[in-house]
């Protein structure tokens, strides 16, 4: 799990922003070949400057996958988002389902 806070300045548009960002990962083998990864984030960002828009966000993905070969993965995941702002229209979200084929070939470096 992972804190963040920061301000952060803006010279060309804007002003300084004081930005909140809260992290967890979760790793998990079920068996064998067979695991689950999860993730969640949360981030807020709030303008110091009275009259601006704060924004606030989360992420949250997760997949499954299975090990075919020691080089060949199979994967299904989930992935969605969704963005606040503080005016008319101002929400945006967005689901992704999804199933991927990764593989990966070692290279030694000598």
């Amino acid at each position: 799990m992972l804190y963040n806070r920061a301000f952060v300045p803006s010279y060309g548009f804007g002003g300084t922003t004081q930005n909140e960002e809260l992290t967890a990962r979760l790793n998990l083998p079920l068996s064998r070949r067979l695991s689950s990864r999860s993730s969640f984030a949360w981030r807020t960002n709030d303008p110091l400057t009275l009259g601006d828009l704060s924004l606030r966000s989360w992420w949250i993905e997760e997949s499954i996958g299975y090990n075919v070969q020691p080089w060949v993965r199979m994967e299904a995941f989930y992935a969605g988002t969704r963005q606040t702002i503080d005016r008319p229209g101002g929400l945006m979200t967005r689901n992704r389902f999804g199933f991927q084929i990764i593989t990966v070939k070692p290279l030694r470096i000598r």
